[in-house]
């Protein structure tokens, strides 16, 4: 055996040449310019600031936001803290970057992960960065990164700063303040009108708001967050508060040494549907559906079937919502990103949790179809149910559906017709009648994984229906129907009578207790 030194390599057993070790000496200010670019987005930033205050065990968390700062003449935030702080080496160390590496061994309730946060964070949105701090039995001390300082000499540096000029900024015995200065990257510009830049800067805060609202939600009962004076009213997805909501399971899937947490929710059928969605930056109930990937009580990821086989939204499974709790010992498993704004699901429990949200999904789906029956029997309504299709058996004693023309949703809309228009529609009912795809459904059926099959083709909005229901009572009243009867009639007719939980309140009186 031909014993080769190892600083030489081999070409099929011949000395190609040596293999030594060169220099790679970096561009300090192309590298910082790199690294302001990681992709956070204003309100991750400012969550990853906040994981470092839920870290030091802080119970008060304050985030201020300063359109046109007096001492700077710019847009200033700051995030406060009143967590156990720093002393000056604890706050060197922590300003130096990459401080921590990933492949250490953290404390469990650790929200951290690469070291990075308070720096790529910060980075990403300002070019001064200060951090003061104050440890008991310490002195306060503060420290700074200033980007242009960095550019302009090419040396990674962090400035030792008077203390006696943030001092008072830290308003607790002990705790961190973390200042962004010169703020570059939310596109407030000078040739725009002091008006514009600050409706600008209002959507800025609304976002931020909100996503503190949801991703923090479940410290609501140990931490306080405060944005510009006012407490922050923390989001449940789950709607824990409401005695309707519906905990299906609490199980744990086993992964080496390692744990996963799934619980299952179902929420009530009257939630309403701006509720949480204003904070949800305008996602509807039916898009905040699917699983909650929480890592450390912090919200990763959110209304995801997380890419599972055959799993899609439907309106049917709007009330589905499954948490899922994971340590920041699987952040490798489930690929945690530095922003912590991303997560995939191990192929490992992808069958486990396919199953869960497969119940989840027909546990939702079955409170919708029965969200009708019970107030119903409440109503002393003297009218029978009016579906839109009838089941019958033809001259060949054959089973058949049609569509029912004495619904008063299909009746009122023939009767605001011409003569030549109700031919056309009529014979436009005949068509869809005879040519619904009956075996395609019922193969449908045989075939899908599911267990049982739903025609959602569309979403029908809330909103949509109570118009519907509007122009159908003043049609009946139109027809000369007492508006009282017209009332109970149209709560009993399809689609109406699949959504009592939309006129309980108005009309209180069709449902007696």
């Amino acid at each position: 055996m031909v014993m080769v030194p190892h600083n030489y390599t081999t070409l099929w057993g011949k000395r190609i040449g040596y293999m030594g070790y060169i220099p790679a000496e970096i561009n300090v200010s192309n590298f910082i310019e790199s690294y302001r670019n990681i992709g956070y987005s204003i309100e991750t930033a400012i969550s990853d600031i906040i994981d470092n205050s839920i870290a030091a065990k802080a119970s008060e968390i304050q985030i201020n936001m300063i359109l046109h700062d007096e001492k700077t003449c710019s847009p200033r935030i700051m995030i406060l803290d009143n967590g156990f702080g720093m002393d000056n080496e604890e706050l060197i160390q922590a300003m130096h970057l990459a401080c921590h590496s990933p492949l250490e061994k953290r404390n469990p309730e650790d929200l951290g992960r690469f070291g990075l946060g308070l720096k790529s964070a910060s980075f990403s949105q300002c070019k001064l960065l200060t951090v003061i701090s104050r440890k008991k039995g310490c002195i306060t001390c503060a420290k700074a990164w200033d980007i242009d300082h960095v550019r302009n000499y090419g040396k990674l540096e962090i400035e030792d700063c008077p203390v006696s000029e943030y001092e008072d900024l830290l308003p607790y015995e002990t705790g961190t303040v973390v200042i962004w200065d010169r703020i570059d990257r939310v596109n407030l510009s000078p040739k725009d009108s002091e008006q514009k830049n600050k409706e600008h800067w209002n959507l800025i805060r609304n976002k931020i708001y909100n996503h503190i609202a949801i991703t923090y939600g479940a410290f609501k009962e140990n931490i306080s967050f405060f944005f510009n004076g006012n407490q922050i009213r923390l989001w449940d997805p789950f709607c824990l508060d409401k005695e309707e909501t519906i905990l299906l399971a609490d199980e744990y899937i086993a992964i080496g040494n390692d744990r996963i947490r799934v619980r299952p929710y179902i929420l009530p059928l009257g939630i309403d549907e701006t509720e949480g969605s204003q904070r949800e930056l305008g996602k509807t109930l039916n898009d905040m559906q699917g699983f909650y990937i929480y890592r450390n009580n912090r919200l990763i990821l959110y209304g995801t079937w997380l890419g599972l086989p055959k799993l899609s939204n439907k309106e049917a499974y709007r009330l589905a919502r499954i948490k899922i709790d994971i340590g920041n010992s699987m952040d490798e498993l489930w690929q945690i990103d530095i922003k912590k704004e991303n997560a995939v699901c191990p192929p490992s429990i992808t069958d486990r949790l396919l199953s869960y949200a497969n119940k989840a999904r027909q546990e939702s789906s079955n409170k919708f179809r029965k969200r009708g029956k019970t107030l119903q029997r409440k109503s002393n309504s003297q009218y029978e149910p009016s579906y839109l299709w009838t089941y019958g058996i033809n001259k060949d004693k054959k089973p058949y559906f049609e569509i029912n023309r004495k619904n008063p949703v299909i009746k009122g809309f023939i009767d605001t017709l011409d003569s030549k228009q109700h031919e056309n529609f009529l014979f436009l009912l005949k068509c869809f009648e005879n040519y619904l795809p009956i075996m395609s459904i019922l193969e449908q059926e045989t075939l899908s994984d599911e267990k049982y099959f739903t025609n959602e083709a569309s979403d029908i909005s809330d909103k949509e229906i109570k118009l519907l229901f509007t122009e159908t009572i003043n049609q009946e009243i139109k027809n000369g129907v007492n508006r009282n009867k017209a009332l109970q009639k149209c709560l009993q007719t399809e689609p109406f009578s699949q959504y009592p939980h939309l006129f309980i309140d108005e009309y209180k009186e069709a449902f007696p207790s």
